[in-house]
């Protein structure tokens, strides 16, 4: 496309000045062009796709991602825009020679940062995000009694540059509820916030932020954005989208938040906790972050293919959360814009590819697929644990005890409490034999000890066709056996395998069956089998689980190990057993066992296998068509992996939170001030590569990575950092001017202002209320939502009914909320919650009116609405100091009279202080940061 042409060139070089004299006075207006800044940005965004590092989508054999590489084909000539082709073909008027050939030509500005920089030389520079952190200098500023701490000194630099001042700070009750919305989610309280306003000090509001970053609500609030970020849900999502238990993991981010455990700790527990040194439970289910995948359990897929899905699914969320790079663009091909190649996506691929199976097929036809794995155990609560741990010796005790009652009872013959219901004894013994397939049922003298002189032996023919399974019963008069405990019979066979007792009523009316083995019973030898009547189950053949007081049969069934031809089943004093110490010790047992699972709670976690499968580069990304093998391996355009950490996923997560690392801290830090102030100084965090944007304060990020990381990655230190700050501190109203000069924010001079996140505009109005639960941790819960949603869910799941919570559990925060991927909380989605089937970096933020319409007729928020009237109406006072104190609860500052006045006309109007507060909870202010 760039070929080259001698009197194109001299055509050019005449032409070239007379084209760039509008764009002259656009850069005249402008600094000299920075590379990162300015040159990048429009390389990235029109040429690299077809001129760029992936080779297969590279055209006419040009890079321009390297400098050396567009020289040689003069596409570039340093200080001589005229003779250079590149810029020949972004500026001609000729829309088949002009560049990019689809897409929108380049703006005269963008052609004018191209001359100028072409003319100085054209020097390139490494992308500014894999450059390593450089501590800035402090910058000189004008105003040196504005700054309040040293990030100050960054923001200011850049208001003065643009010819503007900072705005003044916020009042008193709007910064606190701020902070507090900040800082845990909620807002404050009446007597919080006029204490504040008698001393809005730096001190106090120093206590405060120490006071609320020790706060249980804390996590609570900071949790969501990573949980968006470790795409937690509590289903599988796509079309079987069953429910699994993943709330242990989401608990263990709330506490290691609350905690503060250093970002580098919470990242190495997360990918690997599993191989550390004797990991803990809680490590254990840190490693739920890997587990989080959605999964596609659909008819059509292949356990292979889910595999590969989901380890892509690891590959790309380890890159967006920890580097901010797009990875999962380099699965089919090199990267169109970025320094990453096919190959190293799969060396980051083969370290998750030690992981162990995780998913199986198994069913009829082999068409259901499910989990396996390994999972841990874990309970809702310390005081839960520890109930645990005495359930467990409790049971061993009873255990051991029934133990030595058996082998006490195997030797003894029975006793007057038993009804005898096969003993084998009298005259025709077997007569009443029936069989499955063709065997020979006779009476044996051979007899376990303390039997009878006789038992029945059942051998199946040599020729019988019984593969699948085979089974021996016997017919007797009705018995009533509603009184027995349990069933007790002797058994012997050459069968090692699964077997099941089964109890007929006249026709199979009813039947009921008890499984047990003999694979661990010594072919050939006598075993007393004790089945519990509790423990006999009704089988999926049957029409109804069997009458005790008619029963007619027992019958013996072997299944599952078959061919059974040759084999033969022996069977002697089958009886029934009253109630007795043994039962009700089984009883006892069993109930222990009860209580124990309610305790407990099992969740999936991470293991890798001893003898980990190869990795192969998939060619187009197609796991069906590997190509050459690869070995864990990092991207060579970072720091190198050092020689003494292992390869497998703790290696590579000390490899992401490495002091060489030059993205980990920097898009840690960007996310936090993002969560604070709305945007990030990158304002893309998805992405720190070519087609990210670059930062609006360089110095400011790196200063931000550097005490980040010397302050011990911890979070709160930073958000403390940043909330003390004078830029934190500004009021969020703007004049005109500064909306007209900055309207998105960027200088920040002035204060935040946004909408709360889903989960936050819920706790908020809950707060408001009344009806906030502070309850912390647990199972996830069902608040209110409409009817029959659950019903409409895409194919077979295993549960269509919405389970609504009751008491406390309605009204706990949103983040407790049941998380269901293909039918999500509707009120969330409706303030733009994700549905985290991928991994979400950035929420999307709308104003919609289906906002409004949920806040106003959601039962959930009528109830709010409700619960608010019924507490004003319950205050004491005049309707004017009502209305002040309602109006100071949703949004903290004093109405204006005006907003009294317009209240108190809409209490007379309506006759109640339902619409007072149902207006109060519908407060663009209420649902708003400022």
């Amino acid at each position: 496309m760039f070929e080259k042409n001698s009197s194109s060139i001299r055509r050019f070089a005449l032409a070239l000045p007379a084209m760039l004299i509008g764009v002259d006075g656009v850069l005249a207006q402008t600094a000299s062009p920075d590379f990162n800044r300015d040159i990048r940005p429009i390389l990235s965004g029109k040429c690299f796709k077809c001129h760029g590092p992936d080779a297969g989508a590279r055209k006419a054999k040009l890079r321009l991602d390297q400098r050396d590489a567009a020289i040689r084909l003069e596409a570039i000539v340093p200080g001589k825009p005229q003779e250079s082709l590149l810029l020949e073909r972004v500026s001609t008027g000729d829309p088949d020679d002009r560049m990019p050939l689809k897409g929108d030509p380049l703006s005269s500005e963008e052609i004018a940062k191209l001359k100028a920089w072409i003319e100085g030389g054209a020097n390139y520079e490494a992308l500014w995000s894999y450059q390593p952190p450089k501590p800035p200098t402090q910058p000189a500023v004008r105003d040196r009694s504005w700054p309040s701490s040293e990030l100050d000194f960054f923001i200011l630099k850049r208001i003065e540059q643009a010819s503007l001042k900072p705005s003044p700070e916020a009042k008193p009750a709007v910064l606190l509820r701020r902070l507090y919305l900040d800082l845990v989610g909620l807002p404050p309280s009446i007597k919080e916030v006029t204490a504040f306003e008698g001393d809005p000090s730096r001190k106090f509001f120093e206590a405060h932020i120490d006071r609320l970053l020790k706060s249980e609500h804390f996590g609570e609030k900071w949790a969501a954005g990573w949980l968006d970020l470790s795409r937690y849900a509590d289903s599988n999502g796509y079309q079987h989208d069953d429910l699994r238990t993943m709330w242990p993991y989401r608990d263990w981010v709330i506490r290691a938040l609350n905690d503060d455990m250093p970002f580098d700790q919470f990242t190495i527990e997360q990918l690997a906790g599993d191989l550390l040194p004797n990991p803990t439970t809680r490590q254990l289910v840190a490693t739920g972050f890997n587990r989080n995948v959605p999964v596609n359990f659909s008819g059509g897929t292949k356990v292979e293919e889910l595999r590969a899905n989901i380890l892509h699914d690891r590959v790309a969320t380890t890159g967006a959360v920890w580097l901010g790079l797009t990875m999962e663009c380099a699965q089919c091909h090199d990267h169109k814009f970025d320094s990453i190649t096919q190959r190293e996506y799969y060396q980051l691929y083969a370290y998750y590819n030690q992981a162990i199976p995780e998913v199986d097929q198994k069913g009829v036809d082999m068409f259901k697929k499910l989990f396996v794995g390994r999972e841990v155990v874990v309970y809702e609560s310390a005081a839960e644990q520890r109930k645990a741990e005495d359930l467990q010796r409790a049971l061993a005790t009873e255990e051991s005890q029934l133990a030595n009652d058996k082998r006490k009872a195997d030797h003894k013959p029975a006793s007057n409490g038993e009804i005898v219901i096969l003993d084998f004894e009298g005259q025709n013994p077997v007569a009443a034999n029936n069989k499955s397939h063709p065997a020979l049922t006779s009476a044996a003298n051979d007899t376990p000890m303390g039997g009878g002189k006789l038992a029945a032996r059942t051998v199946v023919n040599s020729n019988a066709r019984a593969g699948g399974f085979f089974g021996t019963g016997f017919s007797f008069p009705v018995k009533d056996l509603s009184g027995v405990a349990e069933i007790a019979f002797w058994i012997k066979t050459d069968i090692n395998g699964s077997f099941n007792l089964q109890i007929h009523n006249n026709n199979d009316q009813g039947v009921s069956v008890f499984g047990f083995s003999t694979s661990n019973v010594k072919p050939g030898t006598w075993k007393r089998i004790t089945a519990p009547v509790a423990s006999f189950t009704k089988p999926p053949w049957a029409k109804a689980g069997v009458d005790w007081s008619g029963v007619v049969k027992c019958q013996i069934t072997a299944y599952g190990n078959g061919p059974y031809a040759g084999k033969y089943i022996m069977l002697d004093n089958l009886v029934g057993l009253a109630p007795s110490e043994r039962t009700s010790r089984l009883n006892h047992i069993s109930q222990l066992k009860k209580e124990l699972a309610g305790l407990q709670t099992a969740t999936m976690v991470m293991q890798d296998a001893k003898q980990p499968p190869a990795t192969n580069l998939m060619i187009r990304g197609d796991y069906t068509t590997p190509g050459d093998r690869v070995e864990p391996g990092v991207l060579a355009a970072l720091h190198p992996l050092e020689p003494t950490l292992p390869r497998n996923r703790l290696g590579l997560a000390k490899w992401l939170v490495a002091p060489d690392n030059p993205l980990t801290a920097r898009v840690a830090v960007n996310r936090i001030w993002a969560e604070i102030f709305g945007h990030g100084i990158v304002a893309t965090p998805e992405d720190f590569g070519m087609q990210g944007d670059a930062p609006s304060h360089p110095q400011l990020l790196d200063w931000l990575a550097i005490r980040f990381v010397e302050k011990g990655w911890s979070v709160k230190s930073l958000i403390k950092s940043i909330v003390m700050s004078s830029t934190y501190r500004q009021t969020s109203t703007a004049s005109d001017d500064l909306l007209q000069k900055d309207p998105k924010n960027k200088l920040l001079a002035r204060g935040p202002r946004f909408r709360l996140s889903a989960e936050l505009v819920r706790d908020n109005l809950l707060t408001v209320s009344g009806l906030l639960s502070d309850k912390i941790g647990g199972p996830l819960v069902y608040p209110v939502q409409p009817d029959g949603l659950w019903k409409e869910i895409q194919g077979p799941v295993d549960v269509t009914t919405y389970p609504t919570s009751t008491g406390q559990d309605r009204h706990r925060r949103g983040i407790y909320t049941v998380w269901r991927r293909g039918n999500p909380y509707p009120s969330m989605i409706n303030f733009d919650s994700p549905d985290r089937s991928v991994c979400t970096v950035k929420r999307d933020r709308s104003n919609t009116p289906l906002q409004a319409l949920t806040l106003l007729n959601d039962p959930v928020y009528v109830e709010m609405a409700t619960e608010f009237a019924q507490t004003i109406w319950s205050w004491n006072g005049s309707d004017r100091e009502k209305v002040v104190r309602a109006f100071r609860t949703a949004v903290s500052r004093r109405p204006t009279d005006d907003e009294v006045m317009i209240l108190l006309e809409l209490r007379r109007k309506r006759g109640s202080w339902f619409a007072v507060a149902q207006a109060l909870l519908n407060l663009d202010e209420t649902i708003t940061k400022s």
